[in-house]
């Protein structure tokens, strides 16, 4: 993450009033804000992730246990 603080300093060493460097140094921490995803939202997606693919597992072996089902039944009523 940004260190605001020496930013805003970096900025006013370079001769930018104090002023135009907090206001520099608020927007983007705005954006970083609204844009970046933080560790938690990471995990977040992680466990979301984990579940669908927990889900999509339960209903493809669902699928597949139909599936012979059906060509069980098919062959016992071909023979």
């Amino acid at each position: 993450m940004i260190n605001a603080l020496k930013y805003a300093k970096n900025l006013e060493e370079a001769g930018i009033p104090r002023g135009q460097a907090e206001a520099q140094v608020q927007m983007i921490m705005e954006i970083m804000e609204m844009n970046l995803a933080t560790k938690q939202d990471i995990l977040m997606l992680e466990q979301k992730l984990i579940q669908s693919e927990q889900r999509m597992t339960i209903k493809l072996g669902t699928i597949v246990s139909l599936a012979i089902g059906i060509a069980v039944t098919l062959a016992k009523v071909v023979s």
